[in-house]
Formats: structure tokens, C-alpha cells, sequence
């Protein structure tokens, strides 16, 4: 047999499987594949000379039957001991290159039984691969020593302590109930949930059981036997109750468990099999690109507000979180985790009550909270929620035995829970405390009560939305928001907010743990999440028995969530018209400080990098533009003979001082600032956009200007919020806006905002707010360089175009691909009094703005405001711009084709 012989039999075979997987279940699929190889290897091996010397071994997946049609081949081949290492090497030699040439990774493993089993001692890895060897090919009793010497193998004390620290990394041990683990590229294999989990989970029941009793709890767990397979759908629940409790007895493990993990895995390991069959080669990261083939190629359809790889990806993560929750608890059952208790000093500065009275159906073991009597604990429903509010006044975790009971609990009782009042005055009570209200809510999640409590949070579960801009699942994500809000109510985060946080009362807490705990459950019933959501959070306030006034701040917020963060990030917030639209929405202090807060907390829990310095300042800057418009509705606009005098008195202070020559031959220096204002096409909105510090920053930069340098720039950054100012004057000309935004993006700098000023002499004073793509603020970057770029740009000596074409050539090959972005345009005249505003969502990409710039200048439309937000993959691009007339943009025909050029281009 050639290389291209059994590439040709490989690739033959391969044609057959996707249909095999979606006719059968991914077991039988793996157990093909796994078949197939090994008749391969015996084919092969029959041709070894000398063959009765050697064993051929399969491990890892492969010795499970498991293989995925491009992974690793893991065999071991056992030699007899004494062999010639030369000879054994000869004989060897075009067994192992038929398979490489061939291109099947095929691993190279060769040495004596004594050796196998020393290095299995040795190493954990080696270990766990060949924990459940199976014989392929020749010598069999060479097999046979080989699996005694490894029945010998102490690993429970030899492997324990590293393999202890291996499960606690994946989050499978001495752990609280963490909601960390949805991501949104997950590894179908090393993730958490992934298949890994199964494997720990096998490998505990080797480490603690001996090896028959071990089989039968795999063959239980994970489907190897006559009852729980592919072909035959009904499972018998009563004969797997029986075996795990000949196994564990007493143990809370039900036949519902081991059917969620088994189910699980079948899911998991057919999503892996697909992904090496569409991408012909071995890949376990669920990319974007991956999703949606999948989805495809398990038949998923859009739905009405969903589309197919959210459906995909919500059963995924469905099946992901019960091969976690289920691995976890029987790994913990078996292992049984110390804990260090807590130790409470006198003053009491945990923040947990201490002398919570543990009821007599309650004790510490190894620091965690267990159950006495389980049947007394299952007799009354109100006590699960005595338990759990135990769990969260003490600050002890739950042993896994007690959290396993709140879930069969919660199933037993499930009609109940919901109009049962001990349970709603217990909910109500826990979103008013300041205290362990994530843990609580995410243990509550975890075990389903909280399901059963409020069944609409169902509809949320581990459902995702696919774009890279929200990197948890709609559940998570909200969850994270009332983390984020406990730790800034409790001062642990963001302190420079406290001012905010110290007033708040009982009701306010509860308003804003109940807004954001429920503040996109819409999603799970329409598109238009906020309107429906608003009106569902209401409903659920009112069943839980909430006052009218209180119900009505969850509809607001719940209704309102994104206005300030979409307004900050996408709007003029220095327009006056902007400030008295949110006031309008808001009415009063009390709304804007509360919708602040929830704006903050969803913002963070999108991901760990959204709520960063800039939007944070932009937010903030909103907040207080619009609190004090609220407070002083008549004194909030002030004249420009006001703020003239502001600049006026640090100009007059700066005479003299090194950079402010040019002041000092100034007569009438406040006339000299009336006059430089004035030359502003809107001086009132240049005056209360830029503070006196920048305004001379301005007039210092101008002085500079001559007919020999028609231009000047500085950088100033801000090395706290990571972000550059760069303020640019010159010369205006037609192109100054693409010209100056292609330069920066060629740079590799992410624009952020840009203030644009046009001024009635023919000059522009320009302010850009950006980072780098790679670099911190504050490391080096050449600014001299991109000063000539600017230059010769400006003057028209090199080309952008040109330049950007070399550059997207080289970085193509670096491109990662992203959920699909449907670009659009609206053009609106009635959100600002003087400007038309263009709002464009775009695929982000390296020179977008540099060619939405060249369409503005094929309309003559000159842009004086740009707000530039990017979240994940898309851009959101505003523009405040008038015709060049001064004018309105407002002919249909005309917005029209504007509209239809800028989708075209971009």
C-alpha cells in the first residue's frame, strides 16, 4: 500500500461519514472511525517483518472508540524486551512513513513493557492516555503483561496531588459556582464543558475505583452498554438507578444526571466530528466561521428573530453546561474536597452575618454546608430556600451532595415554587441586600430553582447572540451585571463613584438588581428586546408582589438600558438639543442616577474590555451634562460672552510663559479671542465643547502656522484612560477628513471620536480621540514619521489609496473571520436642530473611515461632528454634517443616493 493508496481509502471513507452522523448518533460515527483505523493498522502491520516481536495499543480517544476523523492517532507499539533497538527501528521504519506521507498524524511510540510502565508512573499524561488501552494488532500476549503491570500502577498516590491541581484549573473542584465559562469561540475539546470534562471524569472512577467496578461506572456515565446507546432511544432510568447505587449507595446522583451528561457529550463529540469533516483537518476552536457551516450542516433554520447559529450555539451551550455541572458533581462526590473554613474575627469585617443559627438539619463538614437528613430536607419546599439563604448570610459553600438536593428539590417542587409566597419573600428580600447576591442568584440558576421560581428567565438559558461584541450568553451576561453591581455598591470597583453608590436605599438596590437580572430577558421572545422585555420584568414584579412605584422604575430602566451608552458613544453630547432629548426621557435625578448605574453594570458585563476609560468618560460626561440641565434648566446654557471670559483670564495668565510668545504683542487680548471665536462656524458649540486649556492649546498651535508649514498636529496622551488626543490645524481643503483619518488608520491608530472644526478663514482645528491597535499609551510610536506622512498627504505626493492596498496585500493572511455584519445607512434631520446626521453599521475594518470620507467628498457634504464606536466586529459610524451650502442635507433624491453609495462602497 502507498501513501496515495490510503489517502485515496481515508478520503473514500470520509464522503460516507457526514451522513452516517446525522443517521446515527456521534458515538456510532467515532466508533466507525475508529474501527476503520484499526483495520488499517492491522493491514499494515501484517507486512512487518518480524511482527510477533511487537504489540500495536490504542490510546487516548482511540482506545476508546472515540477517534474524530482527523485527530491524533495515539498508538503505542510494546516491544519485547531485549529487541535491537536498530533492528526494531528497521522494522518499524515504513510503518510509521506510510502513515505520515500519507498526512495522518500518527503518534511515535515504541518501547518494552517494563519501560511502558515505568514512564506511566512517571508521567500523568502518559498515564491517562493508556489508562484504558485496547489491543489492536500482534503479539497479544505482550498485551496481556502490559495491562497487568498497569493494573499495579498506584495512581491514586502517585498522580493525586497533580491531578487535584488539574481539576481545580478546569473549575471541576473545590470551586464555588462560577459563570465564567461561556465563550464565545469555545474549544469543543479543552473548554470548559468541553470533552475534557468526561475524560477527568472517567479518570477519577479509575482513580478510586478498582478496575471492574471503574468499567461499569464509565459504561454507566458515558453509554458503553445496552441500555444507553445510539440505536436504542429508550433509555431505562431504573437500571441505572440500580447501578449507581449498588456503586455509591445513598448517593444523590439520579438517572436525569447521567442522561444530561451522556446526552452531552453524544451533542459535543457530533459537533467535533463535523468540524474535521467541513474543515478536512484537525480543529476543536467552534470559530464563527465553523458556526455557521455547522449550523448549516445539521440542517438549523432562522427563525423569526433568531437566526440559525444562535439556535446551534444555545444548544451547545445547553450541552456544554450539563457535561460541566454533571462532571462536577461526580468527581466531587467521589473526591470529597476539604475546604477552609472561614475564620471570622471579632469586628467582623467578612461581611457575612456569623451568628446565623444553622439549623438543625445543617452542619459543616470540611467547611462546607451539608445536609443530615436528605428525606427530611425533601419533605418541605420552603426549604430550599432556607438552605440557600444559609448558603449566602454565612458565606460557606455548599457541599455538592446539598447542591445536587436544591436541584432534585427543585424538580420535585417545580409546580410550586412560583406562587409559592415563602419563596417570593425570599427572592425579594435577596435582591435587596448588598451581600453574595450574584453567588446566590448564580447557585439559584445553577440548580434551576430560579427557573422555577421565575420560568421567563428559562427562556434565556445559556442562549447566545452571534457577534463578538457580547462574549457571554444572554444568562451570564446578565448575571455579570449584578456582580458588577454588588462589588460597586460595595465600593470594591470604580470607587471615583461613590458619591452615587453611598445614598442608595433597600428599594434601590432591589430596583436595580431586578432591572438588570431581567434587563434582556426580551431576547428570548423578540428582536426588540427592550420593549417586550420592559413590559415582561413588570409582570414578573407584580407577581412577586412589587409596588406599583417600583414597578414602574424596572419598566423605565429595563426600557431605557442602552439610551445613555448608545447616546454617549453615538451622539453629540455637547449638542444641546442631545442633553434635552435624555432629560426629557429621564424627568428627574433620581431616573438619570439609576439608569446610570444600570448603564455602567451592563456595559462591564458585556466583557472585560468594554467598559473601558473612554466610554467610562463618555458616559460619565453625559451623566453630568444631563444632571445639571436637570438641576438648572436656565442657567445650563450660558452665553459665549461667559465662556470668552473663562479663556480670556488664562490667556491673560499665560503671557510670557515658554510656548505663548505670541501673546505677548496682543493689545486687546480679549478682543484677539472674540475675533478667533468668531471665525467658527458655530462658535457657541466650539465654546462649550472645549474647556479654556484646549481652546489655547488651539490658538498656540494656529500661531505656528505659516505659508512654509501648512499644517500642525500634537498628540497628547492620556495614559490612564489609554487613549490619544490628537489635535491637527491647518489649511482646510475638501479632503482634510479622509486624508487625516487614513493616515491614522494606516498607523494602525483606532479612531474613537473626532470633533470637527471648520472655520469661516479657510482654516479647520481638528481634535481625534484614538488608541493603537497594538501599542499602550505611552509606548513608543514614530510620531515623526506619521508627521510626514501627514505632510506629503496633505501636499499630494503619495497616494492612500495605494498605500492601503499594500498593506491590506500583507495583512490578509491574518484576517480571523467574524460573524456576518449587514451593513446600513439611515440619514435623520430631527435629531439635531442644526445638523443632518448620518448613521452608518458597517464591518469594521482597517481605512473604513478613510472611505466613507472620499464618499463625503464626492457629495460636497462637510462633516463637523464624527462619533466612532466599535463593538466587536461592527462599526458604528455617526456623522453631523451639512450640505456646502451650510445647509441641511433634506432633498430625498439626493438622501437617497447618498444612501445607496455609501452601501455600495463599504
Amino acid at each position: 500500500m502507498t501513501p496515495q493508496d490510503l489517502r485515496k481509502r481515508i478520503l473514500s471513507k470520509y464522503k460516507s461519514l457526514k451522513d452516517d452522523l446525522l443517521n446515527y448518533d456521534s458515538f456510532h460515527t467515532a466508533r466507525e472511525i475508529s474501527m476503520f483505523y484499526d483495520s488499517i493498522i492491522t493491514e499494515v502491520f501484517s507486512g512487518i517483518n518480524g511482527r510477533e516481536d511487537f504489540c500495536v495499543t490504542a490510546g487516548g480517544s482511540y482506545s476508546k472508540l472515540e477517534l474524530c476523523p482527523y485527530s491524533d492517532i495515539d498508538i503505542m507499539i510494546i516491544i519485547k524486551d531485549g529487541l535491537s533497538r536498530e533492528n526494531t527501528a528497521k522494522n518499524l521504519r515504513d510503518f510509521f512513513y506510510l502513515f505520515w506521507d500519507a498526512g495522518i498524524d500518527i503518534a511515535r511510540s515504541v518501547m518494552s513493557v517494563m519501560d511502558a510502565t515505568l514512564l506511566m508512573k512517571k508521567d500523568l499524561s502518559t498515564y491517562t492516555s493508556f489508562i484504558d488501552a485496547r489491543y489492536i494488532c500482534g503479539n497479544k500476549d505482550l498485551f496481556g503483561d502490559f495491562q497487568n503491570r498497569l493494573e499495579k500502577i498506584d495512581a491514586k498516590s502517585i498522580f493525586l496531588v497533580e491531578f487535584m491541581k488539574n481539576l481545580r484549573r478546569r473549575r471541576l473542584i473545590n470551586v464555588m459556582a462560577d459563570n465564567d465559562i461561556f465563550l464565545l469561540e469555545p474549544d469543543v475539546k479543552e473548554g470548559i464543558g468541553g470533552l475534557r470534562d468526561c475524560s477527568y471524569c472517567e479518570w477519577v472512577c479509575r482513580l478510586n475505583f478498582s478496575g471492574s467496578t471503574s468499567n461499569m461506572i464509565s459504561s454507566i456515565i458515558f453509554g458503553k452498554n445496552k441500555f444507553l446507546t445510539g440505536e436504542d432511544e429508550k433509555i431505562d432510568k431504573d437500571v441505572i438507578t440500580e447501578t449507581l447505587r449498588a456503586i455509591m449507595p445513598n448517593t444523590s446522583l439520579s438517572a436525569r444526571d447521567i442522561i444530561d451528561i451522556y446526552n452531552g457529550k453524544k451533542f459535543v463529540l457530533k459537533v467535533r466530528i463535523m468540524m474535521h469533516l467541513l474543515a478536512q483537518k484537525k480543529v476543536d476552536r467552534l470559530t464563527f466561521d465553523i458556526q455557521e457551516d455547522i449550523a448549516g450542516a445539521f440542517y438549523y433554520k432562522d427563525g423569526k428573530f433568531l437566526n440559525k447559529i444562535e439556535y446551534f450555539m444555545h444548544d451547545y451551550y445547553l450541552n456544554a453546561k450539563n457535561i460541566h455541572i454533571v462532571s462536577m458533581l461526580i468527581i466531587n462526590l467521589l473526591v470529597k474536597p476539604r475546604v477552609l473554613i472561614r475564620k471570622h474575627n471579632r469586628n467582623n469585617n467578612s461581611g457575612y452575618e456569623t451568628n446565623v443559627n444553622l439549623e438543625k438539619n445543617l452542619y459543616l463538614e470540611n467547611g462546607l454546608l451539608s445536609l443530615h437528613d436528605k428525606d427530611l430536607f425533601m419533605s418541605d419546599v420552603n426549604n430550599i430556600f432556607n438552605l440557600i439563604n444559609t448558603y449566602r448570610l454565612t458565606g460557606y459553600r455548599l457541599e455538592t451532595e446539598s447542591v445536587n438536593f436544591l436541584k432534585i428539590a427543585g424538580e420535585k417542587y417545580w409546580k410550586f415554587i412560583k406562587n409559592n409566597g415563602f419563596a417570593k419573600d425570599f427572592f425579594v428580600g435577596l435582591l435587596k441586600s448588598k451581600k453574595r447576591v450574584y453567588q446566590t442568584l448564580l447557585i439559584m440558576h445553577e440548580t434551576k430553582i430560579l427557573s422555577a421560581l421565575i420560568p421567563e428567565f428559562e427562556k434565556i438559558n445559556s442562549l447566545s447572540t452571534n457577534d463578538v461584541y457580547h462574549i457571554y450568553t444572554i444568562d451570564a451576561h446578565s448575571l455579570n451585571g449584578v456582580y458588577f453591581l454588588e462589588n460597586m455598591v460595595n465600593l470594591k470597583i470604580h470607587r471615583e463613584f461613590k458619591e452615587i453608590f453611598k445614598d442608595l436605599s433597600g428599594d434601590d438596590i432591589l430596583i436595580l438588581n431586578f432591572s438588570l437580572l431581567f434587563h434582556d430577558i426580551g431576547k428570548g421572545y423578540s428582536a426588540r428586546h427592550e420593549i417586550i422585555g420592559a413590559g415582561i420584568a413588570v409582570k414578573i414584579a407584580k407577581r412577586l408582589g412589587l409596588s406599583n412605584n417600583i414597578r414602574d422604575y424596572i419598566g423605565f430602566l429595563i426600557l431605557n438600558h442602552f439610551l445613555l451608552p448608545l447616546t454617549s458613544e453615538r451622539r453629540d453630547i455637547h449638542d444641546p438639543a442631545t442633553i434635552k432629548s435624555i432629560a426629557n426621557t429621564v424627568k428627574d435625578a433620581r431616573h438619570l442616577k439609576l439608569l446610570f448605574i444600570v448603564s455602567i453594570c451592563d456595559s462591564m458585563a458585556v466583557s472585560k474590555t468594554r467598559f473601558n476609560s473612554w466610554r467610562k468618560m463618555l458616559l460619565t460626561e453625559l451623566y453630568d451634562r444631563v444632571l445639571s440641565f436637570l438641576e438648572n434648566t436656565e442657567g445650563y446654557l450660558k452665553s459665549d460672552l461667559y465662556y470668552i471670559e473663562e479663556v480670556y483670564k488664562l490667556a491673560d495668565g499665560l503671557k510670557g510663559h515658554r510656548g505663548y510668545n505670541f501673546l505677548n504683542g496682543i493689545n486687546d487680548l480679549k478682543g484677539f479671542i472674540t475675533d478667533y471665536v468668531d471665525k467658527f462656524y458655530s462658535p457657541n458649540k466650539y465654546l462649550t465643547r472645549e474647556n479654556p486649556k484646549n481652546i489655547m492649546l488651539h490658538l498656540k498651535l494656529f500661531s505656528k502656522i505659516s505659508l512654509k508649514h501648512g499644517f500642525n498636529f500634537v498628540a497628547i496622551p492620556h495614559i490612564k484612560e489609554d487613549y490619544y488626543e490628537i489635535v491637527i490645524c491647518g489649511e482646510d481643503k475638501k479632503t482634510i477628513f479622509s486624508d487625516i483619518t487614513g493616515v491614522l488608520s494606516f498607523f494602525d491608530f483606532n479612531i474613537m471620536s473626532a470633533d470637527i472644526n471648520t472655520r469661516k478663514d479657510g482654516r479647520f482645528i481638528d481634535t481625534l480621540f484614538v488608541n493603537h491597535t497594538y501599542k499602550n499609551v505611552g509606548e513608543d510610536v514614530d510620531w515623526h514619521r506619521l508627521r510626514n506622512t501627514f505632510f506629503k498627504v496633505f501636499n499630494g505626493n503619495i497616494s492612500l489609496n495605494e498605500m492601503f492596498k499594500k498593506k491590506d496585500k500583507s495583512e490578509s493572511l491574518y484576517k480571523k473571520s467574524t460573524p456576518r455584519v449587514f451593513n446600513s445607512v439611515e440619514i435623520y434631520n430631527n435629531i439635531s436642530d442644526e445638523f443632518t446626521v448620518i448613521e452608518i453599521t458597517a464591518l469594521d475594518r482597517k481605512g473604513l473611515l478613510y472611505d466613507l470620507g472620499r464618499i463625503f467628498n464626492g457629495f460636497n457634504i462637510d462633516i463637523f461632528v464624527s462619533k466612532i464606536t466599535t463593538q466587536g466586529n461592527k462599526a458604528f459610524d455617526t456623522f453631523y454634517v451639512k450640505n456646502d451650502y451650510g445647509n441641511k442635507i433634506k432633498n430625498p433624491l439626493h438622501i437617497r443616493k447618498i444612501k445607496q453609495t455609501i452601501i455600495r462602497e463599504i
